[in-house]
């Protein structure tokens, strides 16, 4: 599959320099959208680096950083706007015991406590995990901010040799209060992000520019017990306003290769509950292959400028209880200028319990009267279940359906393009396929502080608007520099193979690349594959040695 490399935009989140001194600290947004902190006279600047650290060093430099995470913590003052910046290109594997857990305080908005990395170059730092990173456990956390971090709970991932079938999970579990969490160009892979009230209220949190993906759970085809409930973000009690902005999340609440962690109605991408408080503001993201529901925004808000893509039900405004805040029901809640695309069934085969035939785009629910649904684009569903474009009682003006519902459905023959998905979109702007997969691939694969317009939902909502001869939407931003193709993003393996005579063996020799595992797996009859040796790529050949003739061998690499 091609992929497509952006320009990385070097610059840090965070001062690096450790003798600067500051005078002013603050949190802002430039120019392209990116959260830029400014850390305090007093801010303690702590670095961490698994390849070059020790836990000897002071920590205070790039040039001594830490080794662990750990260690690095150890130096992090409640209460102060300090930052545990990881070197870009390390992967640290803390224990449930040395992750981060409930964490500490900063000093104030303008003064978090900040997580995030340093180095002008390389992918964001995996933190592999088997548990979860941050867990308030219901206590007061205020000020925190996480930014460009890649969260892996690799024993959740069938592809990684760490796999043991372990179910995901909270990964980031801020349930607790506290006010201005910020969760920021993080990839959260194989586990859920839940902010939740207890004890207390969250206000103000924001989650922006992530990539979270491939949230599952065991047992979640077959029953819709607590145990099999898993979502991409979940967020419950919320006081004084969330921001969900210009995320990608993708493929929540289900695996397609785990046995009997299928699809169900409960879970979803986005799962909003109807106990938050009015005005949430849901922008410019692109939800694709959720379970069940790509966003369900029960609290309403203002859902704008958002692409759905395979979704069983795309969006839902309000639902399943009368929102507990009284002014959620007065709101100008609204869904505007959104694009909903190639809406599939939960499972084509199995529409029964805990499953439903739904493949709807958009439901204003009668629970939360007047929404306002304006502007939108239904459009060219993959499959045929109960094909519902608008539900509930909003107040719909200026949409289009095209290929969806029988009832709803319009045809202009003007329209340039009304058949186009979003593969369609990828290869306008030069993926090399028309494929949607391939499409939702290339996003999973966004560099570390770095949205170029292609990789908007704004640019592949004006595609589709175009089709239809609908005005283009703009994004909230300025955005970085346009796309170019290269070669697929996964490791190549380049091998030989040497014979030798006496004994009769083979020998397999290739370039190791740097941070890629590989796998040595041998079968007897190609139906079932044993790793028999692992090597740890460093940059130079590498072999695998004495190979038996008469078997069969296989060589796969895990970055």
């Amino acid at each position: 599959m091609l992929s497509l490399r952006i320009p990385l935009i070097a610059s840090c989140l965070t001062a690096l320099a450790a003798t600067q001194t500051f005078t002013h600290a603050a949190v802002e947004l430039d120019a392209n959208g990116w959260t830029v902190i400014t850390p305090s006279h007093d801010s303690r600047i702590v670095y961490v680096s698994s390849s070059e650290g020790d836990n000897a060093n002071d920590g205070l430099s790039p040039s001594t950083p830490k080794k662990t995470i750990a260690s690095g913590d150890s130096l992090i003052r409640d209460g102060y706007p300090d930052h545990l910046l990881l070197k870009r290109g390390d992967t640290f594997t803390p224990t449930a015991a040395t992750a981060l857990g409930r964490w500490k305080n900063g000093r104030g908005p303008d003064e978090p406590i900040v997580c995030s990395y340093y180095g002008d170059e390389g992918p964001r730092p995996i933190i592999k995990i088997k548990d979860r990173f941050i867990n308030h456990d219901g206590h007061p956390r205020h000020f925190q901010a996480f930014i460009g971090l890649d969260i892996y709970k690799s024993n959740s991932d069938p592809d990684s040799p760490d796999f043991d079938n372990s179910s995901c999970v909270e990964t980031l579990r801020f349930i607790g209060s506290g006010a201005y969490i910020r969760l920021e160009d993080c990839r959260v892979r194989f586990g859920m992000v839940t902010i939740q009230s207890y004890a207390g209220v969250y206000a103000y949190p924001e989650v922006r520019r992530n990539i979270i993906t491939d949230a599952w759970a065991n047992g979640s085809y077959y029953s819709h017990s607590a145990e099999g409930r898993i979502q991409g973000i979940y967020i419950s009690g919320v006081d004084s306003g969330y921001l969900l902005e210009e995320n990608f999340i993708d493929h929540c609440g289900w695996s397609a290769t785990v046995m009997g962690a299928g699809a169900n109605k409960y879970n979803h991408n986005v799962y909003i509950q109807y106990d938050n408080v009015e005005g949430g503001i849901i922008r410019g993201n692109i939800i694709s292959r959720g379970a069940a529901h790509g966003i369900q925004a029960r609290s309403g808000g203002h859902i704008d400028r958002n692409l759905f893509i395979l979704n069983a039900v795309s969006l839902n405004v309000g639902g399943h209880k009368v929102a507990t805040k009284p002014a959620v029901l007065s709101y100008d809640n609204r869904a505007k200028e959104n694009v909903v695309l190639t809406g599939r069934l939960m499972d084509p085969n199995n529409s029964q319990e805990p499953r439903s035939a739904a493949v709807w785009g958009i439901d204003a629910n009668v629970l939360l009267p007047g929404t306002d649904v304006h502007d939108n684009i239904i459009a060219n569903r993959q499959d045929d279940g109960v094909n519902t474009a608008f539900l509930g009682n909003g107040n719909l003006s200026n949409n289009v359906t095209y290929n969806w519902d029988k009832d709803t459905d319009t045809f202009d023959p003007s329209w340039p393009h009304p058949g186009h998905h979003a593969g369609h979109y990828f290869a306008s702007i030069g993926g090399g396929s028309n494929r949607t997969l391939d499409y939702l691939e290339w996003l999973r694969e966004r560099p570390l502080r770095s949205l170029p317009w292609e990789m908007t939902a704004y640019s592949a909502i004006n595609y589709i608007r175009e089709g239809f001869n609908k005005a283009p939407v703009d994004g909230y931003f300025e955005y970085g520099e346009a796309v170019e193709p290269v070669d697929p993003e996964k490791p190549e393996i380049t091998f030989d193979f040497n014979h030798q005579d006496s004994p009769p063996t083979l020998s397999i020799l290739w370039q190791s690349q740097a941070n890629v595992q590989y796998d040595l797996q041998k079968a007897e009859d190609l139906s079932a594959w044993d790793t028999v040796s692992t090597k740890q790529g460093n940059g130079d050949e590498m072999s695998f040695e004495q190979l038996n003739l008469a078997t069969f061998y296989r060589l796969k690499a895990y970055p």
